[in-house]
């Protein structure tokens, strides 16, 4: 074979390899660009649920306050209202238990049992007539605002400790 020839072949399968090259490092470049993209999604998908999630839960807080500021003595519209701003938590709940890891969903639902719990300490002194469970209930709502508080705290510190663990990973 001719040198000219050999050298032209030489350059096609070079040229070939190259190419298969290219190809392989812009296919490999295009996952790992979606991959970023999807991470990044999923990230804010999760930044918007557990905000949404932190904000209803400062709705029931401040409802829970203004109905435990008659106690011993509880005006039901105001109960009403808390156990409403606590429906509409756990409405908001399903959305972090869907995207959220699973400290998350935990400390979600500390909040909401909080709230719960108010809810019933609420309604007992509000419906019940006997005064030692009357007196209890009321004991109960008094430190369920700051117990609810203290919930929602651990909630948003947990919140940003994986948010920001994503951003910049150990």
């Amino acid at each position: 074979m001719d040198q000219g020839i050999v050298g032209l072949i030489g350059t096609a399968v070079g040229g070939a390899i190259g190419v298969v090259g290219t190809l392989v490092g812009v296919r490999q470049t295009g996952r790992e660009q979606r991959r970023s993209q999807h991470e990044l999604w999923r990230r804010q998908v999760r930044r918007d649920a557990y905000s949404q999630f932190i904000t209803q839960a400062q709705a029931v807080i401040d409802a829970g306050n203004l109905a435990s500021n008659d106690l011993p003595t509880v005006q039901a519209d105001h109960v009403d209202e808390l156990q409403r701003a606590g429906d509409r938590l756990w409405a908001v709940r399903n959305t972090v238990m869907l995207e959220g890891p699973d400290i998350i969903v935990e400390a979600a639902d500390r909040v909401y049992d909080v709230v719960q719990g108010w809810t019933t300490a609420l309604r007992t002194v509000l419906l019940d007539s006997e005064p030692d469970r009357v007196r209890s209930a009321a004991s109960r709502a008094t430190w369920a605002g700051a117990e609810a508080e203290d919930a929602l705290d651990g909630l948003g510190k947990a919140c940003r400790a994986l948010l920001d663990e994503w951003v910049s990973p150990q």
